[in-house]
C-alpha cells in the first residue's frame, strides 16, 4: 500500500526555490574522454606526419579530422604545423581539432596561440571567433582570462558574441562572476544589446533565469549563499534557448524533452491532444 505514495512523491518535481540557484532543468550527461591506446597514439602521429609531408592541403585536413579522437599530448605536438600552414583551411582545421581534442595539451597550445596571434585575430574577426569557440569548447577555467580581458571590446559583434557563451562552457562560479561584472562595469545600452548572449550563457551555467534584465540579474547573485557552486554538468535548458544553445555550438544531438516541463506547459504544441495537432496540420496552419 505504500508504494503508490512513494512513487508519486517521487514523480513530483521538487520546487527550484528550496535549493537557491539550483538548476531547474534536466541534466544532461557529458562523455568522458576515453585515454587512447599506446597503438592509437603512434597511428595518428605517423598519419599526420605523413599527411605534413605531402604537403596536399585536402590530405592534411583528412589527417587532422582523423585523430580527433585521440586525445594526447604526443598528437597536439604532431598537430602543430597545421598552426603554420600556407593554407587557411589547414589553419581553420587544425584550430577545430584542438578545440574538439579533449587533452589539456589542446587547450594550452590554443591559449599560447591566441596570445601571440593577438593582433593578427584582431584583425580577422573570423578567426577569432574560431579560436575563441575551440578555447571555450574546453570548458576550463584556465581559459577564463583570455575570455574575460577586454571581452566587451572586440571589434565585431561576433567576437563578443564567441566570448560570452565560451564562458558559458565553463562550469564554474568564477565564469558566472566575470559575467555578471561585464554586465555591471560596461555602457548599460551596450550589455542591454548583448543581453540575449548574457541570459543564455548565464542560463546554461546556473539554471536560472532573470530575463533580459540585467539589474535582475545582479540583484539574484546578490541574493546566493557564499558557498554557492555551479552545477557539475548542464541543465536541458527550455526549447528556444536549447535550440540556439546547440545551434551555436553545432551540438548534434536529439533533445530529450523532459516530461516536467510538458507538465508546466511550457511547450504547448507538444501538449496538444493529438486530433487538434493533426487537424491543425490538415488545415496548414
Amino acid at each position: 500500500m505504500l508504494v503508490l505514495p512513494l512513487c508519486v512523491l517521487l514523480a513530483c518535481p521538487a520546487p527550484s526555490s528550496l535549493v537557491l540557484g539550483a538548476p531547474a532543468f534536466v541534466q544532461e550527461r557529458r562523455a568522458e574522454p576515453q585515454t587512447p591506446s599506446e597503438q592509437a597514439v603512434d597511428q595518428a602521429i605517423e598519419r599526420l606526419r605523413q599527411a605534413f609531408v605531402i604537403k596536399d592541403s585536402a590530405k592534411q585536413i583528412e589527417a587532422l579530422n582523423g585523430v580527433a579522437r585521440v586525445p594526447h599530448p604526443d598528437v597536439v605536438k604532431a598537430a602543430e604545423p597545421g598552426m603554420t600552414s600556407k593554407y587557411p583551411e589547414v589553419r581553420r582545421a587544425t584550430i577545430e581539432l584542438l578545440g574538439a581534442m579533449r587533452d589539456p595539451a589542446a587547450l594550452k597550445r590554443l591559449l599560447r596561440h591566441a596570445k601571440k596571434s593577438k593582433r593578427d585575430l584582431a584583425k580577422d574577426a573570423d578567426m577569432h571567433v574560431l579560436v575563441t569557440k575551440a578555447i571555450g569548447r574546453h570548458g576550463s577555467p584556465l581559459a577564463l582570462k583570455f575570455l574575460g580581458d577586454g571581452m566587451l571590446n572586440a571589434r565585431t559583434p561576433n567576437v563578443i558574441q564567441a566570448r560570452i557563451l565560451s564562458i558559458g562552457q565553463i562550469r564554474d562560479r568564477d565564469a558566472v562572476a566575470i559575467l555578471l561584472k561585464q554586465m555591471k562595469a560596461s555602457d548599460y545600452r551596450k550589455v542591454q544589446n548583448l543581453m540575449p548572449h548574457f541570459q543564455l550563457a548565464l542560463m546554461r551555467l546556473t539554471g536560472h533565469d532573470a530575463g533580459s534584465n540585467p539589474t535582475l540579474w545582479q540583484t539574484w547573485w546578490r541574493s546566493l549563499p557564499k558557498d554557492w557552486q555551479v552545477a557539475p554538468e548542464p541543465g536541458l535548458l527550455p526549447k528556444s534557448f536549447q535550440l540556439r544553445w546547440d545551434g551555436y555550438w553545432g551540438n548534434r544531438r536529439k533533445l530529450q524533452r523532459n516530461r516536467q516541463r510538458q507538465d508546466r506547459g511550457q511547450d504547448p504544441a507538444e501538449n496538444s491532444p493529438p486530433d487538434r495537432k493533426r487537424r491543425g496540420e490538415d488545415d496548414g496552419r
